[in-house]
């Protein structure tokens, strides 16, 4: 079974990966966003450039489009049900279309868990080798 994201669209989108600009601000119905652009600092990833639409009101990220080298608009990023728990924000859906080839993909998160006492050297490849 296949899946419309790629390891790049899912990892951490760090600020310092990402140069920024302000493109626009635009309502959708009764929602109010404003449209960053962000081109990344490392040439050799798959995607030229991003239009990120931040929710004015929340500052969450609600939709990403992405861009191929040759400009056209390839993929759709949304992110929806986001929720509070404790101090952190996060989505219970993430949609991924292709615009290529019609496909999409959705992977629905829930029962978030924060805190629960997981340790730094758990994640070591020596400790995660062990647990094979």
């Amino acid at each position: 079974m296949g899946s419309e994201f790629s390891y790049e669209e899912i990892t951490a989108q760090g600020l310092a990966k990402f140069t920024y600009k302000w493109v626009k601000s635009e309502a959708c119905g009764s929602a109010k966003y404003d449209v960053i652009e962000r081109v990344p600092t490392y040439k050799k990833l798959g995607y030229s450039r991003h239009l990120v639409w931040i929710n004015t009101q929340t500052k969450q990220s609600e939709s990403i489009h992405f861009f191929y080298r040759a400009e056209n608009h390839v993929k759709t990023l949304t992110f929806s049900g986001y929720t509070k728990h404790g101090q952190f924000w996060r989505w219970s859906k993430m949609t991924m279309i292709n615009h290529h080839n019609g496909k999409s993909t959705e992977l629905v998160f829930s029962d978030w868990q924060f805190a629960t006492g997981l340790k730094d050297h758990g994640f070591k490849s020596s400790a995660l080798e062990n647990q094979l």
